[in-house]
C-alpha cells in the first residue's frame, strides 16, 4: 500500500507574498555602491569598520551583506563621493585616552 501526500490532517502557514521583498532596493544600491570600490576603498573601509579588508571584498563581489546600517553608512560614503579626512599619529595618540575612536 503506496502512502500518498495528499491524506491527513491540514495545516495553515501564513499568507505571505514572497515576491515582494522590501529591503531588495537597499541591496540594490549597496551591491551598486560596492561595484564602484578600490583595493585601497576596500582597505580602508575595513579599517574604519573593523573588519578584514576580505570581507569588504566578499560584499563587492556580491557573497555577504553587512547589516542595515553599514550598508546606508557605505552607499552614503560612496554617493558623497568618498572623501577622506587625514588623522595625525597625535590625534590618534589624543584619541586613545579620550575615548574617542579615530580610524
Amino acid at each position: 500500500m503506496a502512502v500518498s501526500s495528499k491524506v491527513g490532517r491540514p495545516y495553515r502557514v501564513p499568507d505571505i507574498d514572497l515576491r515582494y521583498d522590501p529591503n531588495q532596493e537597499l541591496y540594490d544600491r549597496f551591491y551598486e555602491a560596492c561595484r564602484t570600490l578600490s583595493y585601497s576603498d576596500m582597505k580602508l573601509l575595513g579599517r574604519f569598520f573593523g573588519l578584514n579588508w576580505i570581507t569588504i571584498w566578499r560584499w563587492k563581489a556580491g557573497k555577504t551583506f553587512p547589516t542595515q546600517t553599514i550598508a546606508s553608512q557605505v552607499i552614503l560614503w560612496v554617493s558623497t563621493g568618498k572623501p577622506l579626512k587625514t588623522v595625525t599619529q597625535a590625534e590618534a595618540a589624543n584619541s586613545m585616552f579620550s575615548g574617542n575612536i579615530l580610524i
